[in-house]
C-alpha cells in the first residue's frame, strides 16, 4: 500500500522481486539486519542484490512466488512461530530504527474526515481516548515486522514461508504485529485464535499483562484502521488503494470493540 513500486521479474533460471522505494529504511534492513536474523529463525527473503540511485532504494529479492492460501489466513501456527521468533530476538549491536510507530491526535482527526459524516461525531471523542489507551503499543518492548498482514507471507517451491515488507521495522509491542496477521478487522474470536497459537509457540511472555491480551490485540488493530485513513487522507499511499469497506466497516466495529468500555 505504499508509495513503493514491485515487480516480479521472470527469466529461464527463475523470478526475483525488485523493489523501488524512495526510502532507504528497507534496503537497509535486508543488507544489514536480516542476515542476523535468519539463523533466529524468522523468516525473510533473501536479498540478491541491491543498488541506490539518486531518488530510489532498488532492492532485488528471492521470489517466494505462492501466496498464502486462503486456508491460512488465521492463526497459522508457522506464523505465529515465525513472529515469536521475531519478537524474542536478539541484536547486538541494535540497529537504529528507520520506522517509529505512533498515533497522533492528528491521525484521528485525518481518520475521521475519511469516515460518513454521521459517524464522526459519534467516534471522535472514543478515538481520543482509544489512542490515549494504546499508547504502550508504542514501547519498545520488541522488534516486529510492523506489517505481517496475510498478504505478505509467501511460500517458496519447498513450502517454507517468507515475510516480505519489511519497510515498518522497529521496536514496539508484539500486540501490533499480532493484530496485523489477522485479516480484517478482526472480532474477539479471532484475536483469541491468535493468541491461542501465539502462546502454544512460546510467544506469550513478551505480551506483558499490564493490558489484557484481547484487547491489546483489538487496540493494535484500531490503530492499524487509523493509520491507513489517515495515510490516504494524506496521499502516502499508492494512487488507486480502496478504502471504501473500511470507511463504512469501521465505525460499527469501533462501537463494537470500544463504546461498551468507553
Amino acid at each position: 500500500m505504499s508509495q513503493a513500486r514491485v515487480w516480479r521479474v521472470e527469466s529461464a533460471t527463475g523470478s526475483v522481486i525488485v523493489k523501488a522505494a524512495p526510502g532507504g529504511e528497507e534496503a537497509r534492513f535486508y543488507a544489514d539486519v536480516a542476515p542476523r536474523l535468519r539463523p533466529q529463525g524468522v523468516p525473510i527473503p533473501r536479498l540478491e542484490h541491491h543498488e541506490t540511485s539518486e531518488h530510489e532504494n532498488w532492492i532485488v529479492l528471492e521470489d517466494a512466488r505462492t501466496p498464502l492460501p486462503d486456508e491460512r489466513w488465521g492463526p497459522d501456527p508457522e506464523i505465529a512461530g515465525g513472529l515469536a521468533r521475531l519478537h524474542a530476538s536478539e541484536l547486538v549491536p541494535p540497529p537504529l530504527p528507520g520506522y517509529v510507530a505512533e498515533w497522533t491526535s492528528t491521525q484521528n482527526e485525518l481518520a475521521l474526515s475519511m469516515l460518513p459524516e454521521a459517524a464522526r461525531a459519534r467516534l471522535s471523542g472514543v478515538l481520543e481516548g482509544v489512542r490515549r489507551e494504546a499508547q504502550f503499543l508504542f514501547e519498545p518492548v520488541a522488534w516486529i515486522s510492523g506489517d505481517p498482514n496475510p498478504t505478505n507471507w509467501g511460500l517458496r517451491d519447498d513450502g517454507t514461508l517468507a515475510l516480505f515488507d519489511w519497510e515498518r521495522f522497529t521496536r514496539a509491542h508484539p500486540a501490533i504485529d499480532l493484530a496485523i496477521a489477522v485479516p480484517g478487522l478482526g472480532t474477539n474470536e479471532s484475536f483469541a485464535r491468535m493468541l491461542i497459537a501465539y502462546a502454544v509457540a512460546g510467544g506469550d511472555a513478551r505480551m506483558g499483562r499490564t493490558v489484557a491480551p484481547r484487547r491489546a490485540l483489538a487496540l493494535a488493530k484500531a490503530w492499524t484502521a487509523v493509520g491507513l485513513l489517515s495515510d490516504v487522507a494524506r496521499g502516502r499511499t499508492r494512487p488507486g488503494i480502496d478504502v471504501e469497506w473500511l470507511r463504512w466497516a469501521l465505525p460499527e466495529w469501533f462501537a463494537e470493540q470500544f463504546l461498551p468500555m468507553a
